[in-house]
């Protein structure tokens, strides 16, 4: 198993950035519950310490155990070294989740059933694999020598990173005012942050149990009857900017007047839509300390 990893690691950096092209006709954003571009220290919280690192700048690698004969390399690439840039999970497990209803260890039939059958395949002699690959696809497949699907890679490409600009403010604004979460969470970067009170609200675990069971602080920051969005959006309209950065490219801020707990919401490009990366509230304004003043008795006072 050991030496698999290092094989692992070789193709994600062989496939975690390729040149940009047309969006993926079939994108895929999850790894056993895992999103790409989901921030990488929530799974250490999760499956524990990496039983391997591998740092080799711009690109850090880290293999997480997922039971006794599976595990999983997530790879995160400078300048965007807390964000989940590809997610490879390797072995047998009836359990870890791949997608198309497939799991590791199943055979090759049900793979090119769900799949379809690759655009390429080449063979890589250590371990003895078939590395399938698929035309405008952010992933490949390894099928082992006795015909079982044993590796999944999925990657950021353009179908991830990029979205053509739109006019989004109407479209969120209903979601955000319809008050259901299953609405609003298709609006959500994986990395989204909420700042609220001094606190900083994030997607903490596996963001599929995220989507089924989403915190309740962050639902409350969304959608609660006083001091949230929804509340915000309510009663202030927001002016709308462009935020130019380095990193995340163009994306779309929308700034609120200072009548408004909300001060800003932020969206940046992921899986074809802007989608929010940030929501900032104001803080509260500090209170003076209050002040113990006792009257001084007469009989003390100075002539």
């Amino acid at each position: 198993m050991a030496g698999r990893m290092w094989l692992a690691a070789g193709l994600c950096a062989a496939l975690a950035w390729p040149a940009p092209r047309a969006m993926a006709s079939d994108v895929q954003l999850e790894l056993d519950g895992w999103r790409l571009q989901q921030f990488g220290s929530t799974v250490e919280g999760t499956l524990g310490k990496p039983f391997k690192t591998i740092d080799e700048p711009p690109v850090s690698r880290k293999a997480y155990r997922i039971g006794s004969d599976a595990y999983l390399v997530v790879t995160a690439r400078a300048p965007l070294v807390n964000n989940i840039e590809s997610l490879q999970l390797t072995g047998k497990s009836d359990t870890a989740t791949v997608f198309s209803g497939l799991h590791l260890g199943d055979p090759r039939e049900k793979v090119l059933a769900a799949l379809g059958a690759p655009d390429e395949v080449s063979r890589v002699d250590s371990p003895k694999v078939e590395l399938w690959k698929f035309n405008d696809r952010n992933y490949t497949v390894e099928i082992d020598e006795k015909g079982r699907l044993f590796s999944v890679l999925i990657y950021t490409d353009a179908s991830v990173a990029d979205a053509e600009p739109e006019d989004i403010w109407p479209s969120f604004k209903a979601a955000i005012a319809s008050g259901e979460f299953e609405l609003i969470e298709p609006w959500l970067r994986p990395d989204v942050e909420i700042y609220q009170d001094n606190d900083t609200l994030s997607v903490r675990g596996r963001y599929s149990a995220f989507r089924e069971a989403p915190d309740a602080a962050v639902v409350d920051a969304l959608i609660a009857s006083r001091n949230s969005v929804r509340a915000a959006i309510a009663g202030h309209e927001p002016e709308q900017f462009a935020r130019v950065t380095e990193n995340m490219g163009v994306g779309m801020a929308f700034k609120f007047p200072e009548s408004s707990p909300l001060e800003e919401l932020v969206f940046f490009p992921y899986a074809g839509r802007y989608r929010l990366y940030e929501v900032a509230f104001r803080e509260p304004a500090a209170q003076q300390p209050l002040i113990h003043a006792t009257t001084v008795p007469a009989s003390a006072r100075s002539p």
